[in-house]
């Protein structure tokens, strides 16, 4: 559920916290006394810390394995969904759509059926009928074959349309992209049905958002670190 998985990411984002301030402590105890300090109940102080450090991680190493095992579910759950929900690809004479999309599909969904079935060979038979979709090049949609559109009006499966180019089509907010992205964003669209999901599109990769997430990532780490050592200073 998606709250025990907050409280999962919660306790990890606490517990890395939490060994990395019991570590700094206890580190700053160790080097005080090796540096001549001399701390009244050195020992006590120094094994109170270690026994903090020792519980957070293994608080740690606990919701880790936890978040582990719920993924290997949630995996084992989807590859179910994935397996009930057959697919077919109707193939165009350009092969390089559907070599891609297939390779997509193997590697986001390994457990789903795909069959392949060439439109210059007519209408796919009957028994593919009861597919759970139907990947079609957008040309195929507009100008179906007599046998084709006769084998799509029984079909009671989603139908997922491909925007591939073709001569006298137009697709009005559609950027040009090749056989890959497509694949790629077929295939995400794909598992999303098979997962129960609404489709989303997928949204293009800004590389300055990437940099300025990452840059913020490293500050943010910095200001921890620095928080640390203010506390450890500030207790000394």
């Amino acid at each position: 559920s998606t709250l025990r998985k907050g409280y999962l990411y919660l306790a990890l984002f606490a517990t890395v916290v939490g060994s990395m301030v019991t570590a700094g402590w206890l580190l700053y105890l160790v080097f005080q006394q090796l540096l001549g300090g001399n701390l009244p109940n050195f020992t006590l102080n120094a094994l109170n810390w270690l026994a903090a450090l020792i519980l957070a991680l293994v608080w740690l190493f606990y919701h880790q394995h936890a978040l582990r095992v719920d993924g290997a579910l949630a995996l084992r759950s989807l590859g179910d969904r994935h397996a009930a929900f057959p697919v077919l690809i109707l193939q165009e004479e350009d092969e390089r759509f559907t070599a891609e999309l297939v390779q997509a599909l193997q590697r986001a969904a390994p457990r789903l059926p795909i069959v392949v079935h060439r439109a210059a060979a007519g209408a796919p038979p009957d028994e593919l009928l009861r597919s759970r979709a139907v990947v079609l090049p957008g040309a195929q949609a507009v100008r179906p074959a007599d046998s084709l559109r006769e084998w799509l009006n029984e079909f009671t499966g989603e139908r997922v349309l491909v925007p591939l180019p073709a001569d006298g089509l137009v697709w009005l907010g559609s950027a040009s992209r090749d056989a890959r992205e497509l694949a790629q964003e077929t295939a995400q669209a794909l598992r999303q049905l098979a997962e129960g999901q609404e489709v989303r599109p997928a949204q293009s990769t800004n590389p300055w958002a990437v940099t300025a997430a990452v840059l913020g990532g490293v500050f943010g780490l910095f200001l921890l670190v620095m928080l640390i050592f203010g506390l450890v200073a500030s207790f000394g």
